[in-house]
C-alpha cells in the first residue's frame, strides 16, 4: 500500500502549627507550614451555550442541555415569573478537569428565593479517580472569587450530588481525595509521580484554593497550579498499600512535604509492545468525615478509601484507529516529518493491509479545522486506506457533494489537535475525533458512507 505523506496550584494549604510524623517516622518534618491566603480565582469564561427557561410562583424544573445539572425550584421561591439559565463555564476549581467536573453558572445571580431551589449535578463515575467516590463534594464561587465548599447529600445510586441554595453562583464537583499523576500516559521505561492530594484547607477556613510560595512548588514538584494540597495528618491516619496491581514496571512509594509515605514514582516497563494499562492503587486509613445531610448523623464516615489510578502504556511510537468500535494499530512504517510549515504523519497495519495518513498545515502545537492543508494555513486532513477482499477501499476529512450536476468538496466537522511537535527525535503527539467520508465501493459518484471515528497518535519525529 503506497500513500502520499507531506515532508513537514499545587497550591500546598499548610499549617504552622503542624508538627506530627507519619506513623512510625521518627524524623521530625523539617518543613515550616505557614497558612496561606485564600486565592482569589477568576470568574470561568463561557463554553457552551445557556439554557433558560421562565419560572413563576408555581415553581418549575430547569435542566441543562447535557442533562448534567438540573435547578429545582419550589412553589413560592419567588412571587413573580422570572427567567432562570444554566450557563456551562471553564471550571476555575480545578483548571484541565472541565471534562469531568464541569462548572456551571445559575442565573439570576442576584436574585434571593423565599424558599430553598434544589441544585442537582450528575457525575460519571467512569471518569472520576476510581475509588474516590465516597469523597465527592459540590463546591461554589463566592463574589468575592473563592471557592468554598457546598453542603452537598451524596446518592451512588443515582450519580447525583444536590444542595439546597438560596442564591445562585458558579457551582461544581469535586473529589475531595485523589491520587493525582503528572503523565497519564507513558513510554518504555518513562516515569511518572503520583501523590496523594485533597482539595481543602487543613485550616478549615471553608476555602478550597489557598496561596503559598511558588519557589516551594517548583522546587518539590518543578510546576505550579496544582490544585491540590499534599495529604496529612489533618485528613486521615494513615497511608498504606502502595501496589501495582497491573501493567508491569516498577512502582516506588515516597515522602510528601507532610513526610507521609503518600507519593510515588512509577516506572513504566522496559518493552511495551502494545497500548495497555498500568494500575497503581494505594489505602488511605481513618478518613475525616464530610458533612452531608443526607448521611447519618449529618456525617457522611469514609473510614478506609482505596483508590486507583490508570496510567496508559503505549509502544515507542504508534496511530492508533478507533472505527466501528474497533481498534487498529499502527507501528509498521511509521513516520512523523516537520518541514516548512507542513507536517506528514504516516504508517502501516499488517504489513500494509491498512494505511494512515495526516497532513497538518503547521509547525506548533494547537487544534486544526479540516480542509486542504497548506504550508502554515492551520488546516489538517486525514486519509486512510485498506481492502475489502481484492477491492482498495478510500476514506478521508475530505468528500464531495452533488450540486448543480458537479461535485463540490467539502470537509468534515471533526477537529484535530496537535498536543506536542518535539524536535528531531523526540515525539509528534496528538488526536483526532470526527466523522470521516469513506467512498461507496465502485462509486465513481460523491457517494460516501459516515465513519465516527478516533486517532491517538505518538511517532518519533524523522525529520
Amino acid at each position: 500500500m503506497k500513500y502520499f505523506i507531506i515532508p513537514v496550584c499545587l497550591l500546598i494549604i499548610l499549617s504552622a502549627c503542624s508538627k506530627k510524623k507519619a506513623p512510625g517516622d521518627e524524623t521530625p518534618n523539617p518543613h515550616p507550614f505557614p497558612t496561606g491566603i485564600p486565592l482569589q480565582s477568576a470568574r470561568g469564561a463561557t463554553i457552551g451555550p445557556a439554557v433558560t427557561a421562565v419560572i413563576g410562583a408555581g415553581g418549575g424544573t430547569l435542566s441543562s442541555a447535557d442533562g448534567r445539572i438540573t435547578l429545582i425550584i419550589p412553589a413560592g421561591a419567588v412571587t413573580t415569573a422570572q427567567t432562570f439559565s444554566i450557563q456551562p463555564v471553564e471550571n476555575t476549581l480545578r483548571p484541565g478537569y472541565t471534562p469531568v467536573a464541569p462548572s456551571f453558572r445559575l442565573l439570576p445571580e442576584n436574585g434571593e428565593f423565599a424558599k430553598p431551589v434544589t441544585v442537582k449535578i450528575k457525575y460519571d463515575p467512569e471518569k472520576l479517580t476510581s475509588g474516590v467516590e465516597d469523597g465527592l463534594r459540590m463546591a461554589y464561587q463566592s463574589a468575592s472569587g473563592h471557592w468554598k465548599p457546598a453542603l452537598a447529600s451524596l446518592d451512588k445510586a443515582a450519580h447525583t450530588l444536590t444542595a439546597q441554595v438560596l442564591h445562585f453562583c458558579d457551582v461544581t464537583f469535586y473529589e475531595q481525595f485523589e491520587l493525582f499523576v503528572d503523565k497519564n500516559e507513558l513510554g518504555k521505561g518513562e516515569k511518572a509521580n503520583l501523590a496523594v492530594g485533597v482539595i481543602g484547607d487543613i485550616t478549615d477556613s471553608e476555602d478550597l484554593l489557598v496561596n503559598f510560595q511558588s519557589a516551594v512548588l517548583e522546587q518539590m514538584y518543578g510546576q505550579t497550579g496544582k490544585y491540590y494540597m499534599d495529604i496529612g495528618g489533618h485528613y486521615i491516619t494513615r497511608v498504606k498499600g502502595w501496589k501495582l496491581v497491573k501493567g508491569g514496571g516498577v512502582l516506588t512509594p515516597k515522602r510528601n512535604l507532610f513526610q507521609w509515605e503518600a507519593n510515588a514514582e512509577y516506572t513504566a516497563p522496559d518493552e511495551i509492545t502494545r497500548i495497555d494499562t498500568a494500575i497503581v492503587e494505594v489505602t488511605l486509613e481513618g478518613l475525616k468525615d464530610i458533612p452531608d445531610p443526607s448521611a447519618p448523623g449529618g456525617k457522611r464516615k469514609l473510614g478506609t478509601l482505596i483508590i486507583r489510578k490508570e496510567i496508559r502504556l503505549v509502544p515507542d511510537g504508534y496511530i492508533q484507529l478507533r472505527v466501528n468500535g474497533k481498534d487498529h494499530l499502527f507501528t509498521q512504517s511509521l513516520t512523523a516529518q516537520v518541514h516548512e510549515g507542513l507536517i506528514g504523519i504516516g504508517g502501516n497495519f499488517n504489513h500494509g493491509e491498512m494505511g494512515i495518513g495526516i497532513n497538518v498545515g503547521s509547525s506548533r502545537t494547537g487544534t486544526f479545522s479540516c480542509e486542504n492543508p497548506l504550508a502554515n494555513n492551520g488546516k489538517a486532513q486525514i486519509t486512510w486506506a485498506y481492502r475489502k477482499g481484492d477491492v482498495p477501499v478510500f476514506a478521508s476529512s475530505m468528500y464531495c457533494v452533488e450540486e448543480g450536476g458537479s461535485g463540490v468538496p467539502k470537509h468534515s466537522a471533526g477537529t484535530l489537535k496537535l498536543t506536542k511537535v518535539g524536535a528531531l527525535g523526540e515525539f509528534v503527539e496528538g488526536e483526532f475525533s470526527g466523522t470521516i467520508y469513506e467512498q461507496r465501493s465502485g462509486s465513481e459518484a460523491c457517494d460516501f458512507d459516515q465513519k465516527q471515528v478516533a486517532i491517538r497518535f505518538r511517532l518519533r519525529r524523522t525529520l
